[in-house]
């Protein structure tokens, strides 16, 4: 983690984030241009909106952050970790994320329609009726340990997408999209029922 300078238990506007700078336990009231932020840490920070569309965010790490029900939409974020937020609800909808790392998050009714997933790592987050129809995914998308119970990737093609270790109880997809995934031996069995395949003892 970067050795950036610390700034705690500030009020401060979006537009006076600076690079290069750790922000914690900060309050940060509403942006008045759209937001574009790189090269800083987020640490249990406080946000008075929660439309952040059309947004960009680079190589930042926000951990322990909230952000329910915010609108993401039509942003982009590069190289982006999120740890331990509260993204429930949340919209990144039209989104573009490249390798971006989403670790021990909340992220229950989550959509991520019609975005681009470009290298992207979901770990140990819990991801109960989330969406991601229409997605285009791009090199690898990783669920590692995350709970996606309930989860659409209707019209998503699954290609280079690893289920092996997450949980995927009422599941839905695309049966013609489905080549190329990855899953285990168990997993297999609500696959081969979408596909119309009779288990038999």
């Amino acid at each position: 983690m970067p050795d950036y300078p610390i700034v705690e238990d500030q009020t401060l506007a979006f537009d006076d984030l600076q690079p290069e700078h750790t922000y914690q336990n900060c309050t940060i009231t509403y942006a008045h241009e759209a937001i574009k932020l790189s090269d800083l840490i987020l640490d249990h920070c406080t946000f008075q909106q929660e439309n952040f569309s059309a947004g960009e965010w680079l190589d930042c790490t926000i951990r322990h952050c909230r952000f329910l029900n915010a609108d993401f939409r039509n942003s982009q974020f590069y190289r982006c970790h999120f740890e331990a937020d509260q993204l429930v609800g949340s919209d990144f909808g039209n989104s573009h994320l490249k390798q971006v790392t989403f670790h021990d998050a909340q992220a229950d009714y989550c959509n991520f329609s019609e975005a681009n997933l470009d290298d992207c790592h979901f770990e140990t987050t819990r991801l109960q009726e989330s969406v991601y129809q229409a997605t285009t995914i791009k090199h690898a998308l990783n669920f590692d340990r995350c709970d996606l119970t309930g989860a659409d990737f209707s019209d998503t093609a699954l290609k280079s997408v690893d289920f092996r270790t997450s949980i995927i109880e009422d599941f839905r997809f695309t049966p013609r999209l489905v080549r190329g995934c990855r899953i285990d031996p168990l997993q297999a069995v609500p696959f081969a029922l979408a596909l119309g395949v009779t288990i038999e003892d």
